[in-house]
């Protein structure tokens, strides 16, 4: 493959590499061609090729696994914190089939915390949505949603599943979010919500606490867990001059 732009090799390789996996003629699962076989084809040097590889591995299409081989794998979700978006929103936009595996609607009443968080009183009613959300029918998150009910009369009687909550929310009551603040740590999956998400216990999970803002009033908490594995969180920084 001759490189008849100004783009370096590798770069010219990585694309061309990308496309195949992107276009599933490298399906996740399989071993790209060794070294060797990838200079023939390209007629690049080792050195190139390994800097193709390089980035391919960086922005998370492949996996070099000592002794096996070089393979394609899904590619890991990035959801940038410079924007305010969902989940939801963020698998749809990366061409995932994003669903609902298991919802549940329930009013609890408010605890310390979310009457603090929501800036409410200690036992007012709240509407507790739970949902296992999914990705290609694969689960991806644990998500709870806790809403004051003054702000969502009747929607502990909804009975069909909310896949993009946040467009459910401004579309059904006019509640259209303007700032939020999050809290993201980690934690492992315990027993329960590993069955859930149909991994190992004790993996990895992403866990974010967001409280949703329209104007300067609260009117929900996200408490989401996130198999790590699949999902990631980044910022985007320009330096100034």
């Amino acid at each position: 493959m001759k490189n008849s732009s100004k783009m370096p090799m590798y770069k010219s390789m990585y694309r061309s590499i990308r496309e195949k996996i992107e276009k599933e003629l490298y399906p996740v699962g399989m071993l790209l061609p060794n070294e060797e076989e990838l200079q023939q084809e390209y007629s690049a040097s080792r050195t190139t090729v390994r800097h193709a590889i390089a980035l391919l591995k960086e922005d998370g299409f492949i996996e070099v696994r000592q002794g096996y081989g070089t393979e394609v794998v899904r590619r890991k979700i990035s959801q940038s914190l410079n924007s305010i978006t969902s989940v939801s929103e963020t698998l749809r936009k990366m061409g995932n089939d994003v669903g609902v595996g298991h919802m549940h609607i329930e009013r609890i009443y408010a605890t310390y915390e979310l009457a603090n968080e929501l800036k409410i009183e200690v036992g007012e009613p709240i509407i507790q949505i739970s949902r296992i959300q999914t990705a290609n029918d694969e689960p991806i998150t644990i998500a709870k949603n806790y809403i004051p009910e003054k702000f969502v009369p009747g929607l502990v009687e909804e009975s069909e599943n909310i896949v993009s909550l946040y467009k459910y929310l401004e579309e059904k009551y006019g509640l259209r979010i303007t700032k939020v603040e999050d809290r993201i740590g980690a934690a492992s999956a315990s027993f329960d919500e590993a069955v859930a998400l149909r991994i190992e216990s004790k993996s990895a999970l992403v866990v974010v606490r967001r409280v949703c803002y329209m104007n300067e009033t609260p009117f929900e908490v996200d408490y989401v867990k996130i198999i790590a594995s699949k999902y990631e969180y980044r910022n985007d920084f320009e330096a100034k001059e």
